[in-house]
């Protein structure tokens, strides 16, 4: 139905609801959604409910199971979710969920550091602005930023210094947004995803990459694994003089790496061996193709949707199969 950040779309997509519930003379008895609190759909789902039975589920949760459900399965996996944004429990931007999840419940057993999103929305369309919070957190000096010449670059600076309007996010679809800007492929984007889609186009243009180690940081609750490593080992392949397709293929790969080391952490600690992949970041050529060669090479049992969509089109999907499970099991 197209983008619900417009109002014209809204309104279109309220409109279908109350011809369907009618036409179909539907009286829902439960009502499911997102736990975002400032999406559309999430306060539509509020005034629909009218006091009947209300259940909001994680983003990330639903991407999982929306899986699970077209396989049939029902055991504990270990459930990769990457995609740009989902809210999450510490009202935080997630985004590089690393889950060991049933159709139920879900624990966050890892992730990527987190880093601001200076003017929050803003950021995501004008992604300069990620590739210099990136720098500012890997303790790089705002020179390696290209395009800083055209921005309020020292102005965005006091932003992140004083913590002025920016919302956390540790998204792998952010990664994406800001690596393009410091590898100066992209500046600002007028389409969802561009800034990752031109890093992957430009990756694809050499088979040459450097390895790029990345070591994760454990503690008894979860896995770091620390972005601004990630973000300093890409600067230093700058100033060696390698070539911008040569630094985004070793980017995806330095992803692929640092993800199947975890899954195999995950796997001593839980004894799972059932991998699910999804999110809208996987439909990344690249990333997909690497991350899924490497995990069935090291012995997991992988799974991709293929009848339901990678991206937000399978939530639903998975929203609903949650909460089934939670209606039977409580």
């Amino acid at each position: 139905m197209g983008d619900l950040e417009s109002p014209i779309t809204q309104k279109v997509y309220k409109d279908t609801v109350f011809h369907f519930l009618k036409i179909f003379d539907v009286h829902p008895e439960v009502f499911i959604s997102d736990i975002h609190p400032n999406y559309f759909t999430t306060t539509l789902t509020d005034k629909l409910a009218e006091g009947k039975l209300r259940l909001k589920v994680q983003h990330h949760h639903a991407h999982i199971v929306a899986v699970m459900a077209e396989y049939e399965i029902d055991e504990p996996v270990i459930g990769l979710a990457f995609d740009g944004t989902g809210f999450g429990l510490d009202f935080k931007i997630w985004g590089s969920e690393f889950l060991i999840a049933d159709r139920k419940n879900f624990k966050r057993v890892a992730h990527f550091s987190y880093f601001a999103l200076p003017g929050g929305e803003k950021a995501i369309k004008e992604v300069w602005r990620i590739g210099l919070s990136l720098l500012y957190h890997a303790g790089i000096p705002i020179e390696y930023l290209p395009f800083k010449e055209k921005y309020p670059v020292n102005i965005i600076l006091q932003m992140l210094e004083k913590k002025l309007n920016c919302p956390e996010a540790c998204s792998i679809g952010r990664i994406f947004d800001g690596v393009s800007a410091l590898l100066g492929i992209c500046e600002a984007i007028t389409t969802e995803a561009e800034a990752a889609q031109k890093l992957e186009e430009i990756a694809l243009k050499t088979e040459n990459f450097y390895k790029i180690d990345i070591e994760f940081k454990e503690n008894e609750n979860e896995i770091i694994i620390p972005t601004e490593e990630l973000i300093r080992k890409i600067i230093e392949l700058k100033d060696k003089g390698v070539s911008s397709p040569e630094i985004a293929l070793s980017f995806h790969w330095a992803l692929i790496e640092v993800s199947l080391k975890v899954v195999e952490r995950l796997k001593e600690k839980y004894g799972i061996r059932k991998v699910v992949l999804n999110g809208g970041s996987f439909q990344n050529r690249i990333l997909l193709k690497g991350l899924w060669e490497k995990l069935e090479k090291a012995g997991f049992k992988v799974f991709l949707p293929q009848k339901v969509p990678l991206n937000d089109g399978g939530i639903a999907l998975g929203q609903i199969v949650i909460g089934r499970e939670k209606l039977i099991k409580n």
